[in-house]
């Protein structure tokens, strides 16, 4: 469960694996597919999937093995508001790099 501190924890710690998540995951994704010469349809689907926030299983599966469930609802909920962001972004640059967006 995501409480009111819980965002404030970690700040640097979130955005670092916010930045890694919402950028680097779906940039190498690109370059991926461009190297596999993938059609313009499937690369903007692989990048926009890629580059989406991690899903709330990651919450459930810290809790339950014990780890720091309040930091990864404090990441999961950084993600998806940031992901709102960068989302478009992702889709103007795949516009320009594949032509289809």
């Amino acid at each position: 469960m995501l409480r009111s501190g819980a965002l404030a924890d970690r700040v640097a710690l979130q955005l670092v694996i916010t930045a890694l998540e919402l950028t680097v995951r779906p940039g190498l994704t690109l370059i991926f597919c461009l190297c596999l010469a993938l059609d313009p349809l499937s690369t903007v689907m692989a990048v926009l999937f890629h580059g989406a926030a991690n899903g709330c299983q990651s919450y459930v599966t810290a809790r339950v093995m014990g780890g720091d469930a309040p930091l990864m609802a404090a990441i999961t909920s950084a993600q998806h508001f940031l992901a709102v962001l960068s989302l478009p972004v992702s889709l103007l640059l795949l516009k320009h790099v594949t032509g289809r967006g």
